[in-house]
């Protein structure tokens, strides 16, 4: 025999539940939403900071270039700027690409081993002995400078390449003990000449 009773049906009113119960899931939903809101903040307030120049000191980087790959070494330059983050990246942009190119500009004049299509520098000016050459006026202005400070025989040369590069050799060398300067007849002969060759 099949029961045809029928199931009853209980529909549960919130109204039974207590008010304080009502009330946590109200509050729940606000702290949520408060939360919520001010992480969103925070993360908008960080994206936006991550891009953002405040006026004051900061270094100068050249941009890097394979085929000279320490034409920036041993040199920093910091510069003050001011204004609003924009104007402020404006100029960092600006000063980085001058001082990029002057540094790269100055590493080739004072390359006295590689030459260049693009400058006369102190290799090609060596590889030209008794030539006539044709160079920037700054390159001439720093190297007549450089000849006027040699001619007071104050401590100062502009021939001492040689002996600064001979002097390199020892102090990098694996084995720099080995490099006898006063009484190895060959390095004592050609390090009396480089500086006989100061003196005059």
């Amino acid at each position: 025999m099949k029961d045809n009773k029928e199931k009853d049906v209980v529909i549960q009113d919130d109204s039974d539940k207590p008010i304080f119960a009502q009330k946590k899931n109200v509050v729940r939903l606000v702290l949520f939403i408060v939360a919520l809101v001010i992480a969103v903040t925070a993360i908008t307030i960080g994206v936006v900071q991550i891009g953002k120049k405040d006026p004051g000191l900061y270094e100068v980087e050249a941009d890097p270039d394979g085929n000279l790959p320490f034409f920036d070494s041993g040199i920093r330059l910091m510069h003050y700027f001011d204004g609003s983050s924009d104007s402020i990246k404006e100029q960092m942009n600006a000063i980085k690409m001058q001082y990029t190119y002057a540094l790269k500009k100055t590493y080739k004049w004072f390359d006295s081993k590689d030459t260049y299509l693009d400058t006369i520098n102190l290799a090609a000016i060596n590889q030209s002995a008794g030539q006539p050459v044709k160079i920037e006026k700054t390159l001439f202005d720093i190297l007549s400078d450089a000849y006027e400070k040699t001619e007071k025989k104050e401590g100062y040369s502009i021939f001492a390449g040689p002996l600064v590069e001979f002097a390199n050799n020892i102090i990098y060398s694996n084995e720099p003990y080995l490099i006898d300067v006063i009484n190895d007849a060959e390095n004592a002969s050609f390090v009396e000449k480089l500086v006989d060759k100061q003196a005059s």
